[in-house]
């Protein structure tokens, strides 16, 4: 918002405040592009309370420290962390000023030496058949390394590799794919690479074939 002059500026009677010029609301209008970004409620990770103390040792820790993240530290349902060792869970949310975001620039990654192995998903509807491009947007380089991407709508499937050297911080696409009939489309991987970190942000279909 531009600093506005004092001129344009409303006081309230016997108040020592103002008012802002409205504005009207333009919504994304780009009816061929479907993001659907981490916080959305298209994506899906596993919850944290889902993972199972693996030792002795790990029950008795509860005693001194509380082994899953209490409510006040979660995120849209998963641990908040700053650094990468700073969470219980198998994967957690952080924010980094060049993810993609509507609102805040958020991204869930996870420790790749973690276990049990466990997959999130991107999910929307495509209501159209034709070309679509899909796209993953990657907030820096730094994270960077091999990923298995699976997308499956309705009954196709695809199996996408990303090399570590293909990635570049942005959008990245990942390929043109036919849709042959509309329906649901899920974009998924597990934290499973050749990397430190695998880092979900944003993933982006754009059509092709309109009019």
């Amino acid at each position: 918002m531009q600093t506005l002059p004092a001129s344009d500026l409303v006081e309230f009677e016997g108040a020592e405040s103002y008012s802002l010029v409205a504005s009207d609301w333009h919504p994304n209008g780009d009816q061929n592009t479907i993001i659907v970004d981490d916080l959305d409620p298209g994506f899906e990770a596993a919850s944290p309370t889902n993972r199972r103390n693996q030792s002795w040792l790990a029950f008795n820790s509860g005693l001194f420290r509380s082994y899953r993240p209490r409510e006040s530290g979660l995120d849209n349902g998963l641990p908040i962390a700053s650094y990468p060792d700073t969470h219980t869970g198998i994967w957690a949310r952080s924010g980094w000023g060049t993810c993609w975001g509507r609102y805040r620039h958020t991204y869930v990654f996870s420790d790749t030496s973690k276990k049990p192995k466990q997959e999130i998903s991107f999910s929307a509807e495509l209501a159209q058949t034709g070309r679509w491009v899909l796209s993953y947007h990657f907030p820096s380089t730094f994270w960077s390394g091999d990923y298995d991407i699976n997308v499956t709508v309705g009954q196709q499937k695809w199996d996408i590799s990303v090399k570590h050297s293909d990635w570049h911080a942005g959008w990245n696409e990942l390929g043109t794919l036919h849709i042959d009939e509309p329906g649901h489309a899920r974009v998924s991987l597990s934290n499973e690479s050749s990397a430190p970190f695998v880092v979900a942000d944003a993933i982006k279909w754009t059509y092709l074939d309109s009019d």
